[in-house]
Order: structure tokens, then sequence, then C-alpha cells
């Protein structure tokens, strides 16, 4: 939600697609925090200006949804979708929320890891990336609506036996 809208509320809906090579998106955040106060972007700025003041060179990767399963010791799914498939079992049929057309960027976290691989070699040498205000990176490699997500895990659901009705 530093960037995104409130897709389902609608309370604030701004329909745009953001580029970390051409859009100023630190200051759209600020303009954003203006408007209304987020967690995760008041982070985002609180980061880059405290770099500002100290000196200190700052990044901020922005992934949108992670999907798949991670390979490590730490963390092996992501939240969303996981939590999706959850409540489908329990309530014995997929849902969503609204009419389900919200759509979501989302990256494999293969495909971050790739993305984090990339750049710390290149920080650690030193390269010349951009930090701070412009220092904000995105990882996204598709997108989805929530509709899709839940036809998804409602036909699989159903083929397994697992939930009565494909539709959700």
């Amino acid at each position: 939600m530093s960037l995104g809208e409130y897709g389902i509320t609608k309370r604030y809906v701004e329909t745009r697609t953001f580029s970390d090579k051409q859009d100023d998106i630190f200051a759209y955040e600020e303009r954003r925090e203006n408007i209304a106060a987020y967690p995760q972007r008041t982070a985002d700025i609180s980061v880059a200006q405290a770099g500002e003041e100290t000196d200190i060179k700052t990044y901020i990767m922005m992934p949108p949804c992670i999907i798949g399963r991670g390979t490590e010791q730490y963390r092996q799914q992501s939240h969303q979708v996981p939590m999706f498939v959850r409540n489908a079992i329990r309530q014995g049929q997929s849902e969503f929320v609204g009419d389900g057309s919200y759509t979501v960027g989302h990256v494999d976290i293969q495909d971050l890891a790739n993305v984090f691989q990339l750049l710390l070699p290149r920080l650690l040498a030193g390269e010349g990336l951009p930090c701070g205000r412009r220092g904000i990176y995105f990882s996204d490699t598709g997108s989805h609506t929530w509709l899709e997500v839940a036809q998804a895990i409602g036909a699989f659901g159903h083929e397994l036996g697992l939930l009565g009705d494909p539709q959700p």
C-alpha cells in the first residue's frame, strides 16, 4: 500500500503504472502520506530521510505480492495466497472480496531472490546505483486479480476433493 490504491474499499483510487526508472516514487509517497498515513510508506520515507541526514546510502525494495515457495530455512511461503487457500478449505468454497477485479502485481520468490542477487554484488562493489530518494526498486513480473486467484483455488481445491464447488 505504499503506492497501491484501495481497490476493494475504493477509499482512494488512482490507477496508474509506476516506473522506478522514470517516476519520482519518493515524491509520490510523500504526497500520498499527506493524504493518508500508512505505516509501510511512513517507514519508506523515514528510511530515506534518515539516510540523507546521516549520509548513509539507502535502498528500498518494493516487491508486490510474492508467490511461490521459498527454498531456504526462512519463511517458505507468502501470506496472501496461502491465506486464501486456508480460508477456502475452512469455508468449503473459494471466496474473494468485492467484485474480484482488483489487480495486484506479483513476483515469484525465485525471481525476487535473483533481483537481490543482481543488486547486492553491485552495491558491495560500490557501483553508483541510485540510492536515497531515487533508490526505490520494483520487482513486479506480472499481475493477477483476486478473482483469478479465487478461481484457481476453487478449481484446484475441487479437483482435490477439498472444495464442493469449483466456482468462488
